[in-house]
């Protein structure tokens, strides 16, 4: 059985890498809405916009492990609560992961 502490360094280091990652695809979706231009239907902007969000949530999620990552490491007796909460945060970032990689390459082949 693993120490809690390693987990815990495992998921800090595993969120912040995914962090970066996220918000350069991002800034990827953001820059390609931008360059769409106004005379574009509402349908393909809706499309970028449901994608963004998609993305900002999965950056969202990996922002609050990194937070609750780091809280666990400074507390003295850290509550079994965050070290569960760390986790399963870190559960729902890879199938946010997962959902986004989904919905961007479907939306290719749409």
């Amino acid at each position: 059985m693993p120490v809690h502490k390693d987990v815990i360094v495992a998921i800090l280091g595993a969120s912040s890498g995914f962090a970066g990652l996220v918000l350069v695809f991002l800034g990827f979706v953001l820059t390609a809405y931008q360059g769409l231009g106004t005379p574009v239907p509402k349908r393909v902007k809706a499309r970028y916009q449901r994608l963004a969000l998609s993305v900002s949530v999965a950056f969202l999620l990996a922002i609050v492990c990194v937070a609750l990552s780091v809280c666990w490491l400074l507390l003295r007796h850290p509550a079994e609560v965050f070290y569960t909460s760390t986790v399963a945060v870190f559960f729902a970032q890879l199938v946010s992961l997962v959902g986004t990689a989904g919905f961007a390459i479907r939306r290719l082949f749409d």
